[in-house]
């Protein structure tokens, strides 16, 4: 069917046909983590030997990694519940029918609630309630990537654990514990070169998440062209359907833009 037809279509059911433009969630906070790493770093390289400022240094640093973990979770699970899920839901069956992996393929209501760090539980008195989740360090930054990945259709590189700054993350994250819980005064004391490795694996989670954000932009925009063309070619009668059933998805988020 043509692109006519599909505009047609939509004025027919009178609606905007929902399209991949997706708020993300805000950022205000990791940008100002991300200050304060610069800050430390700014202030380290004019008193370097300063214990104190090593300290403040690793703890930024890993502020930061966790609270871009966060984020990446919660773009990953916002981007699912208000748009893809209201989407499959009004199309019902028809979802598994369409060939755009982002929208046919979906999480399920458990890796929803462990994005949020939360799971349903039975309390005694046979109710269910959520409870807090506190992933470990390194399972935690796996999950957020392997789910991120999944949702947006990434290829995750099979040598990214291999790669030098993930072993410099996990020794930085040694370094952060035995500073925050020393046993010994000698303990509390940050060398040169574990510096160097706090620094490493910092710049590793930031370029690592950068990329996999950099690469799910170009994912969504082609995800956004084969729908279009998904619908453009079905035969008028279910592409009526189409419409309709899209047309009950959530206001406000969309998964195709108008036809012109």
């Amino acid at each position: 069917m043509r692109a006519g037809r599909v505009s047609e279509i939509n004025r027919k059911v009178n609606i905007d046909l929902p399209n991949f433009d997706f708020a993300e969630p805000d950022r205000s906070g990791i940008d100002a983590l991300m200050a304060d790493v610069s800050t430390c770093t700014e202030m380290l390289l004019k008193d370097s030997d300063n214990g104190c400022l090593r300290r403040v240094y690793a703890r930024s640093i890993f502020t930061m990694v966790e609270g871009a973990t966060d984020y990446m979770k919660r773009f990953t699970h916002d981007f699912t519940a208000k748009l893809l899920v209201p989407a499959r839901v009004s199309l019902g069956i028809l979802h598994t029918q369409c060939p755009i992996p982002i929208i046919r393929d979906s999480m399920d209501i458990d890796e929803l609630s462990l994005l949020r760090d939360e799971r349903r539980e039975v309390s005694n008195d046979g109710t269910t309630r959520m409870r807090a989740v506190y992933p470990d360090f390194k399972a935690n930054i796996r999950f957020a990537i392997n789910a991120f990945g999944r949702v947006f259709q990434l290829s995750i590189p099979p040598n990214l654990y291999a790669e030098p700054g993930w072993s410099k993350l996990l020794e930085g994250e040694q370094i952060r514990n035995r500073i925050t819980h020393p046993k010994t005064i000698a303990s509390i004391d940050i060398s040169d070169k574990e510096l160097e490795i706090l620094r490493d694996g910092g710049q590793w989670i930031y370029d690592t998440y950068g990329r996999f954000l950099t690469e799910a932009a170009t994912s969504l925009q082609k995800a956004q062209a084969d729908l279009e063309a998904w619908v453009a070619q079905l035969e008028e009668p279910i592409a009526n359907l189409v419409a309709e059933l899209f047309a009950r998805s959530q206001k406000g988020y969309s998964l195709i833009k108008n036809t012109p």
